[in-house]
């Protein structure tokens, strides 16, 4: 687990009213990103149960791994019920980015054209009943890491990790470009509440291909490391 801390070089001056001689605002970031070296404080997984911590083959150190995964869209997220840093008030915190690095290590057929999606949910107050979740989901321009390792070192596979990074406009009261309404029902619309979902995120995946559309059922070997959030905090 590391939580990094980076404060802007730059200073921005007070927009609303005139400064002070000497007076400025600056804004400072923080991310927390899950490392699996010491814990898993998200409880990630991709939804088998059968998910393990590889301690060599990460981005770097221990990464999460599931080389038995059988479903037509794999879903590499954080538990239902877990609060974490990844979850809660994301408006109030000022949530601006969420990323993760993935590697497919073996994929039944061809995934070259399968594109990765963003996926958030509020459970509705109920963790344990995914009936009545609900959110959004993103359809990322970025495909989803294509099979196989680049090499071993020693006995340990040497996996081809592939890092996404996505903006997200936690802040705003309108309902992003691009984003869609889900609900865990497969009921898809284009309209929904985008501020109370910000203001209560309580579940967060990344999924292989768009969730809106069938895909084939096959066999994955995949493994997942870093997820990471960033948002502002005040000075």
């Amino acid at each position: 687990m590391k939580v990094r801390l980076a404060v802007l070089m730059a200073a921005i001056a007070a927009a609303a009213a005139p400064a002070v001689a000497g007076e400025t605002s600056v804004t400072a970031l923080t991310t927390f990103t899950e490392t699996f070296d010491v814990a898993n404080d998200g409880g990630w997984t991709f939804g088998t149960g059968y998910e393990y911590v590889d301690p060599a083959s990460g981005h770097p150190g221990a990464c999460l791994r599931d080389d038995n995964l059988a479903t037509a869209i794999p879903k590499a997220s954080t538990s239902f019920g877990t609060s974490s840093p990844f979850t809660g008030d994301w408006a109030s915190r000022g949530v601006v980015s969420i990323g993760i690095d993935l590697a497919t290590i073996y994929a039944e057929g061809s995934i070259a054209t399968m594109p990765l999606s963003i996926v958030l949910l509020n459970d509705n107050g109920t963790p344990f009943d995914l009936t009545d979740d609900w959110g959004a989901f993103f359809v990322t321009d970025r495909i989803v890491p294509q099979p196989g390792v680049i090499g071993f070192a020693g006995t340990d596979e040497m996996l081809n990790w592939v890092s996404y990074d996505f903006a997200i406009p936690a802040t705003s009261r309108q309902w992003p470009e691009g984003w869609r309404w889900i609900a865990r029902g497969g009921y898809v619309h284009d309209r929904g509440a985008w501020g109370r979902l910000m203001r209560d995120v309580s579940h967060v995946g990344f999924t292989y291909g768009d969730p809106s559309m069938i895909w084939p059922f096959r066999n994955w070997d995949l493994a997942l490391d870093n997820p990471r959030i960033t948002w502002t905090v005040a000075p």
